[in-house]
């Protein structure tokens, strides 16, 4: 039968997990109850905070076990310049805006279809009647990966949508692996032009 963890216990590990939802960082309350503190990833979401299961676990209201493996003597490594860079990210599209940042960006998506579609065997594999800032395409007689490194060259950023990553759909459409651009509120009409000139040689 399960032993249920003390209430005690069970509110310090609510509190650290809602506290590192609020605040995005470690709760200050961490050290005075001496709970280890692991962070999630911050690529989509703010970080969360949750008691660390990676070197212990609290084994009653006032008692924490210390794992017997090598596990206990894990530290964690966190990217400071990630965070840093999250935090300008979120300022700089705070400062433009959700509603300006679509309309930027599917105008930007929708030009660079319009531009690849008028370059000779190069086709548009987008579908879709509300499309988004990917664009994919496929260059005829040349492999994605081989147009991404060409494209690379010449510090122009794509990358391969692989066919495993969308079985059903690209498999019944009879395609092979994808070009993939994806255009940002940043990106300036002259870097389109500059990855359809590097498509035409």
């Amino acid at each position: 039968m399960p032993v249920r963890r003390p209430v005690a216990a069970r509110r310090r590990r609510d509190r650290l997990r809602h506290a590192g939802r609020d605040r995005s960082q470690v709760p200050a309350r961490a050290a005075r109850h001496r709970l280890p503190v692991r962070l999630g990833a911050a690529r989509r979401a703010p970080r969360t905070a949750v008691p660390g299961p990676a070197r212990g676990h609290l084994d009653g209201p006032d008692e924490y076990v210390i794992r017997p493996d090598a596990r206990r003597f894990e530290t964690w490594e966190t990217n400071y310049a990630g965070k840093i860079g999250l935090g300008v990210a979120v300022d700089y599209a705070l400062g433009w805006g959700l509603p300006a940042i679509e309309s930027r960006v599917t105008a930007l998506a929708a030009l660079l279809r319009e531009r690849l579609a008028a370059l000779p065997g190069v086709t548009v594999r987008d579908e879709g009647v509300r499309r988004c800032g990917i664009v994919t395409f496929t260059v005829d007689g040349e492999p994605a990966e081989r147009v991404r490194d060409r494209l690379a060259a010449a510090r122009i950023n794509t990358s391969v949508s692989p066919i495993t990553y969308a079985r059903y759909d690209l498999a019944a459409r009879g395609l092979p692996d994808l070009v993939r651009a994806s255009v940002h509120y940043y990106n300036t009409e002259d870097e389109l032009d500059q990855l359809c000139t590097q498509l035409r040689q």
